[in-house]
């Protein structure tokens, strides 16, 4: 059961018959009991009287909180190319679009998304940490070309910049490997010196652009 579905129920039966007890209701006791359970939502966990709820709790229910269901709406900044000019955008790129950049530059030549919140998952070692970022603006080809151009030798082979948040950080669509098509994040940190060496990460978005969109007009699922 999805971490999401056990923050709606209070309990499940495992195969062997033992009941368990969800975050969900260990959340509704308002603090930790120091018991050791399985689903124990607070951080540190298994800690009496504990009231801070762990990250990934936090990170789910506020992403409930900004727009549940809500549908996604592509609004152009510029009206969709046509597909000469995509071939043209294309000759200096060096290389061809992924058909889901070339469907969405056929409706429009950069965009604002609403809702514009995503869930990027970030590796640590002790798993993935779910983080709510926002989108600023999916590009134009004219920037797509440029700043994928300019930042060839510091992206993973191949990756594309599709767009930003509103603090520079980029959106990256893979187009090599066994991830061609996932979308990632690209965590700029404060490089005075342009050393090149602001990168914090690349956190995980969606293995594609229309599972990025799908899940930006539903509640996240984190595992």
């Amino acid at each position: 059961m999805k971490l999401s579905e056990r923050l709606k129920t209070d309990r499940y039966m495992t195969p062997d018959g033992r009941i368990v007890f969800t975050e969900g209701f260990l959340l509704k006791q308002g603090r930790c009991c120091g018991l050791g359970c399985l689903h124990c939502p607070y951080d540190p966990p298994h800690k009496a009287g504990n009231v801070n709820v762990a990250a990934k709790i936090s990170a789910l229910l506020e992403c409930k909180k900004v727009g549940e269901h809500m549908k996604t709406t592509l609004k152009p900044i510029k009206p969709g190319l046509t597909d000469e000019a995509l071939k043209s955008a294309e000759q200096h790129l060096g290389r061809a679009l992924p058909d889901e950049l070339r469907d969405l530059f056929l409706k429009a030549d950069g965009a604002y998304v609403v809702p514009d919140w995503f869930v990027v998952e970030w590796p640590t070692p002790e798993g993935d940490l779910p983080e709510l970022a926002q989108l600023a603006t999916f590009y134009d080809i004219s920037t797509l070309v440029k700043e994928s151009r300019a930042l060839a030798g510091r992206l993973p082979p191949g990756a594309l910049v599709i767009g930003q948040d509103p603090g520079g950080s980029l959106l990256l669509m893979l187009t090599q490997g066994g991830d061609a098509g996932a979308i990632r994040f690209w965590r700029l940190a404060f490089d005075p010196y342009g050393e090149g060496d602001n990168v914090e990460g690349l956190g995980l978005v969606a293995s594609s652009l229309e599972e990025m969109l799908a899940s930006m007009e539903q509640e996240p699922t984190f595992e």
